[in-house]
């Protein structure tokens, strides 16, 4: 299989590769070791040799023997010979070779990704916690279901249910392993205009420091919430695992977060307005009959961008609100993740996700696919059970000149 992949120059030069492997393992040679003193091609060929030795040999890899941002260098090659698949390269190969990572990604329950997900890209979710009854508070996917939790909301209309940060107990039991390990933490928090989460986590992070002083943990204010949040957390996973140190990294999740946006309605007006989160939208409002928000939320707040008459005609808003940011930006719609949030209504986010696409495609955007993620219970309490919109921010890899950063 793997010969029908190469050219003959190539296969001649993996099988020598192989052979000295081979060799390695059965002792003939000694293993190769990266020389931190060598020249960078040196390093790379050595770390290529026992990358391929561990593969090889189906052993596990020593975290020494490996520097972390080479890996994007050894995964091309096996990804060529394997068919590995783009989204799963780096969690197999991380599989394979038992690495250790260079930072850790936390986040906060209202990034609304998928439990499988989480554990793909190998980040630590803190959940909210949600009551009906302001007495008895359950953890979000812990102690509730998404899906369960939106089916009392339709079933007890009229009972509005409210969300509760994580505590810094709950923080400081999420801080500490990756203290005691040494590895640097970025946590990312929902914007503190909406929750006290931020803060709790700065707490836990003073708690952490009397007992571990060396240990690194940066807390960082999204700006966003629950789809769009998850995206932000996504892209700073993504640029750990392209090799992208712990500074760069936080570095540009600071530059990227004021792109973020999230463009949606809600089947009407009654949460919002019992949850305080309306402000400027229920002025507008009034009390007209059917009257839906086109709501834009942006740097931590949420502004007005439109009223309109049943949910065809402010779907469409919302889609024309997506076209105009895409237009009026300098980059190209690839710079950019775009996603798309449902609340109770599944068969209806996809509807509206195929219908995006299809639009986007007939205004001449390149766009494979849109994700569709469920927004979850911490801010379902302030939309009811019917938001749907998008979320867009700019990739973490993305240049304004379209390039990779």
């Amino acid at each position: 299989v793997i010969k029908t992949r190469l050219t003959e120059e190539e296969y001649a030069e993996f099988s020598e590769r192989v052979s000295l492997c081979k060799m390695c393992r059965q002792g003939r040679i000694a293993r190769l070791k990266p020389d931190p003193s060598g020249s960078q091609p040196d390093r790379e060929r050595q770390n290529f040799l026992h990358f391929f030795y561990f593969f090889i040999s189906h052993e596990q890899t020593p975290t020494d023997c490996i520097y972390f941002p080479n890996v994007v260098f050894y995964i091309s090659v096996i990804r060529r010979l394997t068919g590995i698949r783009r989204h799963a390269k780096i969690y197999t190969v991380r599989k394979i070779c038992n690495m250790r990572e260079t930072f850790h990604i936390i986040s906060d329950g209202s990034c609304d990704l998928p439990s499988s997900l989480v554990k793909e890209k190998n980040i630590t979710v803190v959940p909210f916690y949600v009551s009906f009854d302001e007495e008895h508070y359950l953890k979000e996917k812990v102690d509730i279901s998404v899906r369960d939790f939106y089916q009392m909301m339709v079933d007890k209309k009229g009972v509005y249910p409210k969300s509760s940060m994580p505590s810094i107990e709950d923080y400081e039991v999420a801080f500490r392993p990756f203290a005691e390990s040494d590895t640097p933490v970025i946590c990312i928090c929902i914007t503190t205009k909406f929750s006290g989460s931020m803060q709790s986590a700065l707490n836990a992070k003073e708690l952490i420091l009397e007992k571990y002083p060396q240990a690194q943990i940066t807390v960082i204010d999204a700006t966003i919430n629950t789809v769009l949040q998850g995206q932000y957390v996504l892209e700073a996973a993504d640029l750990r695992d392209h090799g992208v140190s712990y500074e760069d990294t936080v570095a540009r999740l600071e530059a990227i977060k004021s792109t973020g946006r999230i463009f949606f309605t809600v089947g009407n007006m009654e949460y919002l307005k019992h949850g305080g989160r309306i402000g400027k939208v229920a002025a507008l409002a009034g009390g007209a009959l059917d009257i839906r928000p086109i709501i834009t939320l942006k740097q931590g707040e949420i502004f007005p961008s439109g009223l309109d008459r049943g949910r065809k005609r402010t779907l469409k808003k919302v889609m024309s609100l997506l076209l105009d940011y895409l237009q009026e930006s300098p980059l190209g719609i690839e710079c950019y993740s775009i996603a798309v949030g449902y609340g109770y209504d599944r068969e209806e986010g996809i509807a509206f996700r195929d219908q995006a696409l299809s639009v986007l495609r007939e205004k001449g955007y390149s766009i494979d696919e849109i994700p569709l993620y469920q927004i979850g219970a911490t801010i379902a309490v302030h939309t009811g059970p019917y938001p749907l919109g998008f979320g867009i921010i700019e990739r973490g890899q993305a240049t304004a000149k379209g390039a990779m950063f």
